[in-house]
């Protein structure tokens, strides 16, 4: 309890104990409960509400129609009661909160923070309605207002969240929809123009928790019923988002906000201004005000960024892998690869690099500078990453620090190990002497932030951690009131220092007694033998609860008086503290900016000493950019399936040159290694992007603005959309928004519908984007006629994948060789898994439609394959 005290600070005593509370000063009505988090609690919490015999009086409908897809947890006096058909749906579910007799549910106010993970977790929508002590009705009852709309978006600080990212959307003229997003973790807010061509990809981009569109909608029908209806057409275009995360806003927040959220004279549209002030209306819905910690980055000065579809981040895994079919494992994505940061902030800049490659040269360039002088000094990076080791970002605790004192003085420390952690740094980098190279950035950068960090905050914590006591946090000599609180408090603690010293030297030498302490109060311990009588020689009684129960230890009449005023000292010396935190976080919300940039500093340093890691493991080189829209790679590897290659299988790295509006076209057999080979190409493309360097022994190549890829058969049953015609949308995105400095990477192009079909519209799509688009192209095809029909194009290159046939079983040598390949190797491959009879009865087929031919059967084609599909297998060939 001592070790724990300030620290968890969440809810009061149990009711259970409050008499014991009573008994003792005021001051310890701040001391907060660290009951523990289990199932035991959430039944002696509830049986007492669950045995209760009244039935609600609170008007169900004021709240529910308000907010008719939350869960409404209204106060009533020091309970929380569910209201409306969150009854049924709570007491339907598997949390286990009892349903009274009265047919209420709910549980103590106490507990809301024991409870509301578990709320969230199966509804994820709750509106809190809480007494208001200055607003009455008519008759004198106190008014109950809602205090906190939580969803998926505005889930902090009450619940722990790793993003919290909010998007809302506000439908202009022309097509042109505002888009305004905010990290609430962080405070930082973009805005953007999108249309219905680039909505989707644009909200992808942000990796949105919740969306926001204004429509005007029936309040009491599901959300994801209404997108489709009347005027609301454009937002059909959010099929890949789940409708859960999609809110439904009133229009009319649209217009612009009494106080607006950021400075007038921002580059902003009107649609961005617009979806800003939804956006606003939202977070006032939420928590009754804007957050402090909104920042809104000029958008004159985002950076540019390469621009990817949804399907291609999906199908590259460059975040999240897929499961594999084969093990049932989860694969691994180029973030999980490439990560070897320390840092959580690191991690999330290591994320955001790979989902936003840059398109201005010279920032590429920066970074692949930074980090040559990384891989140039091994020692520097090992010893910055050891400087970082354990860093946190306060960002997540300074939200959750208004509603709770225990995060207040955790996110003070962690902010002060940040400023420490860039003070140390900048003595790293100064040992180094980095004069004249790219990491000079970073040492004048660090030098001036530091000029600005609030001085007090990092004057105020112990830098070790076994130096300070967990109730005890701040140095002395800070702040003259805590330091008297403070002493009144030692001299507490020697009293019961000296009492159990004395207690100690009246008993035998055989036992000791001990002074511990738990949730209900100090206790004495007797250790040894004889120790029934010695606690009757020392008239010790034995603890008892306010029903009568027994409790652990036992007391005595003394250590109840000193109990008292160690409480009080305590309490105290905690409440002048929380003082001093306070006056911290007042300093910190006005250098939040500050804080910002740091972190993004660090981020930055332990991304690039984190990929220097990675280069010198994998032997990565460094790439070479052009004016030229050209894509040369000298034995390129996929880095992921390198990694995973073993000395018994090691990878064969193939090359890649495509002149300005070139086109690869590859044929060869299944499982040859080609949807490999377009992956890598994009993966090498986004790596050198990102200002990493890349898996091959060279790359040239110029700035690529798009990349388009067709990998793997998708559907979408939901929609009614067969895999064909999810292909045809990919495509027609290709098609239209491709560009001479876009990369597109097709798959199997034209499957799913008849060969004849197929192989007209892939022609159809080669032919455009070869002769309209001249984007950089490369495509597999099992069309063999593909590569007939195009071998003759300019700029075009036609490559197959080599293997060999050694009676059934296929030798595969992954390499590509120019020309074409006439075979795919499909019905071999089968042969080392299908039943011989089902093999057998395919090499006849196979070989009837070579004799008599494919597309156009001639006489004898069509009799004989009539034939040969009647046969009756005999016995012993069934399964």
């Amino acid at each position: 309890f001592v070790r724990l005290l300030a620290g968890q600070l969440q809810a009061c005593y149990n009711t259970m104990v409050l008499s014991l509370a009573r008994r003792l000063t005021a001051s310890t009505r701040r001391v907060r409960s660290i009951l523990p988090y289990h199932l035991r609690v959430w039944k002696s919490t509830t049986q007492l509400f669950s045995e209760s015999k009244h039935t609600s009086k609170v008007p169900i409908g004021d709240f529910q129609a308000a907010f008719p897809e939350h869960l409404v947890l209204v106060q009533i006096g020091s309970f929380y009661e569910v209201l409306g058909s969150g009854v049924d749906r709570v007491a339907s579910s598997t949390i286990p909160l009892r349903l009274s007799a009265g047919g209420i549910i709910g549980f103590p106010t106490e507990y809301l923070h024991n409870w509301l993970p578990l709320l969230d977790q199966e509804f994820g929508r709750i509106v809190l309605y809480d007494e208001h002590p200055d607003q009455k009705d008519k008759r004198g009852k106190r008014q109950r207002i809602p205090v906190r709309v939580i969803s998926p978006g505005t889930r902090i600080p009450e619940l722990p969240a790793e993003s919290c990212n909010l998007v809302a959307l506000s439908p202009g003229e022309n097509g042109q929809i505002g888009l305004a997003e905010i990290d609430l973790i962080s405070g930082l807010s973009t805005t953007a123009v999108v249309t219905l061509d680039t909505i989707i990809e644009r909200i992808a981009f942000g990796n949105p928790d919740e969306i926001l569109i204004p429509i005007d909608c029936v309040q009491s029908e599901p959300f994801y019923h209404r997108l489709h209806e009347g005027n609301s057409g454009w937002a059909d275009l959010l099929r890949p988002f789940n409708h859960d995360i999609v809110t439904a806003v009133p229009r009319r927040w649209q217009g612009q906000l009494e106080e607006p959220l950021f400075p007038e004279d921002l580059n902003c549209s009107t649609e961005e201004l617009n979806a800003l002030a939804v956006l606003g209306r939202f977070l006032i819905r939420a928590y009754g005000r804007i957050p402090d910690t909104l920042q809104l980055l000029d958008p004159a000065k985002q950076a540019t960024t390469l621009s990817m579809t949804r399907a291609t981040r999906l199908s590259l895994e460059l975040t999240s892998a897929k499961r594999e079919i084969i093990s049932g494992k989860v694969g691994t994505s180029l973030l999980k690869f490439l990560d070897a940061t320390v840092t959580t902030v690191g991690r999330k800049e290591l994320g955001q690099r790979i989902e936003r490659p840059l398109m201005d040269r010279s920032a590429i360039e920066a970074r692949y500078d930074a980090l040559a002088s990384c891989l140039e000094n091994a020692p520097l990076v090992h010893q910055l990453q050891a400087e970082f080791n354990g860093l946190e970002d306060p960002r997540p605790k300074l939200g959750q620090a208004a509603r709770s004192e225990g995060a207040l003085a955790v996110a003070l420390e962690q902010t002060a190990v940040v400023y420490k952690t860039l003070e140390k740094t900048l003595a790293v980098l100064t040992h180094y002497d980095m004069q004249g190279q790219p990491l000079t950035a970073w040492k004048t950068e660090a030098e001036t932030l530091l000029k600005n960090v609030p001085k007090e905050l990092m004057a105020s914590f112990y830098d070790d951690d076994k130096l300070k006591d967990v109730e005890d946090r701040v140095l002395p000599g800070l702040y003259p009131l805590l330091d008297e609180k403070r002493s009144a408090y030692q001299v507490t603690r020697k009293a019961l220092d000296k009492f159990i010293e004395a207690l100690n030297a009246k008993i035998p030498a055989r036992n000791t007694a001990t002074v511990s302490e738990d949730s209900n109060g100090l206790y004495i311990l007797i250790n040894g033998t004889g120790a029934p009588e010695v606690r009757n020689k020392l008239k010790l009684k034995k603890r008892t609860g306010p029903s009568g129960g027994n409790r652990k230890g036992y007391v005595s009449a003394k250590l109840e008086i000193l109990a008292q005023d160690l409480y009080a000292a305590r309490g105290s010396m905690l409440s002048v503290q929380l003082q001093y935190f306070q006056f911290l976080f007042e300093q910190l919300q006005e250098a939040l900016p500050h804080l910002n940039q740091t972190l993004s500093l660090l981020a930055d340093v332990d991304v690039t000493c984190g990929l220097s890691l990675k280069t010198a493991s994998h032997n990565f080189v460094r790439p070479k950019i052009v004016g030229e829209a050209v894509l040369n790679i000298e034995n390129g590897r996929h880095p992921i399936i390198e990694a995973r290659s073993s000395n018994m299988m090691t990878f064969q790295p193939n090359d890649c040159h495509l002149q300005p509006s070139g086109m690869h076209i590859i044929t060869g057999p299944n499982m040859g290694g080609k949807s490999t080979y377009l992956r890598q190409v994009a993966l090498s493309v986004i790596m050198a992007q990102m200002g990493c360097y890349v898996a091959a022994d060279s790359m040239t190549f110029g700035v690529v603005d798009q990349i388009f890829t067709r990998i793997g058969a998708d559907d979408s049953l939901g929609e009614g959309l067969s895999t064909f015609m999810v292909e045809i949308q990919d495509i027609k995105q290709v098609l239209e928004k491709g560009t001479s400095n876009s990369l597109v990477v097709l798959d199997e192009v034209g499957r799913g519908t008849s060969s004849k079909d197929g192989l007209s519209v892939a022609m159809s799509i080669l032919k455009t984007l070869h002769d309209i688009n001249r984007c950089r192209t490369v495509v597999v095809t099992h069309y063999h006629m593909i590569q007939e029909l195009c071998h003759s194009w300019a700029r075009t290159s036609v490559l197959h994948m080599k293997c060999e046939l050694h009676g059934n079983e296929v030798i595969y040598d992954h390499k590509l060789h120019p020309g074409s390949s006439t075979e795919s190797y499909g019905l071999e491959m089968a042969a080392a898994m299908f039943p011989a009879a089902t093999i057998e009865f395919a090499t006849k087929f196979r070989n009837g439609l070579e004799e008599y031919g494919y597309e156009e059967l001639n006489e004898q084609g069509l009799p004989y394959l009539h034939a040969l599909a009647s046969t009756v297998p005999e016995p012993n060939e069934g399964r």
